[in-house]
């Protein structure tokens, strides 16, 4: 995730290459005719950072499922078996081990919230669409 999330920390020098860039194009007479280049890199950028939202979710969402279906298996393990007593303590260990690992994925998301608010924050300039 600290991979993904690089692209929210540099959001002001991604913006400042982007109105370059768009300006550059304006200058070539490539850029379209009814916006400003600023307008332009803000819309490119937004839209880029939107798709990066989406795909963090993805995995996070991907993360919580299997976790909750391996926890899910666990719980139908221990409700199904009569096993002794060293073999339920190990699978509520297994339990417990797997509810940390949950707890910390949904961590994930209230992160994932906390920096999606700061990109808003630090892009007050920019204009979604």
């Amino acid at each position: 995730m600290k991979e993904y999330r690089k692209a929210d920390d540099s959001i002001t020098m991604r913006l400042n290459r982007s109105t370059a860039q768009f300006r550059d194009r304006d200058r070539l007479g490539l850029g379209p005719k009814d916006s400003t280049p600023q307008d332009e890199a803000c819309l490119y950028l937004w839209k880029e950072i939107v798709e990066n939202w989406k795909g963090r979710m993805r995995i996070i969402n991907y993360c919580v499922d299997v976790v909750d279906n391996v926890m899910q298996d666990r719980l139908k393990g221990v409700e199904g078996t009569e096993a002794g007593l060293d073999a339920q303590l190990n699978l509520r260990a297994k339990l417990y081990t797997d509810e940390v690992l949950r707890n910390q994925i949904h961590n994930e998301i209230t992160v994932e919230k906390i920096i999606r608010q700061r990109s808003i924050d630090g892009t007050s300039q920019l204009k979604p669409v």
